[in-house]
């Protein structure tokens, strides 16, 4: 690739491989000497799922919740009950204790 003499004014440029004006390439942006205007708009419509969202959390914390206590009641009552099993079974059989 060799580079090509230009007249005055112009550049070679080796994609197109031609002479081109400096006139016609683009300038370089200046940087910005304010910083850019940010609005942030607040929605004035509610979105309808949103609501029906906002409407399921407190019948869904109540299942959960009842789930979760009746769940810890039958453990303490299965637990109860094994426990009364179990020391029955091991209770010295009494000699006065009808047959």
């Amino acid at each position: 690739m060799t580079k090509k003499k230009c007249p005055v004014g112009q550049y070679w440029d080796n994609l197109v491989s031609s002479c081109i004006n400096r006139a016609e390439t683009r300038p370089e942006p200046e940087p910005p000497t304010e910083p850019p205007v940010v609005v942030k708009l607040k929605s004035t419509v509610r979105s309808a799922q949103a609501d029906s969202v906002m409407e399921l959390s407190p019948a869904l914390w109540i299942c959960v919740t009842v789930a979760t206590v009746g769940s810890f009641v039958a453990l303490v009552v299965w637990f109860v009950i094994y426990r009364r099993k179990t020391s029955l079974r091991n209770a010295p059989e009494c000699s006065f204790c009808a047959p």
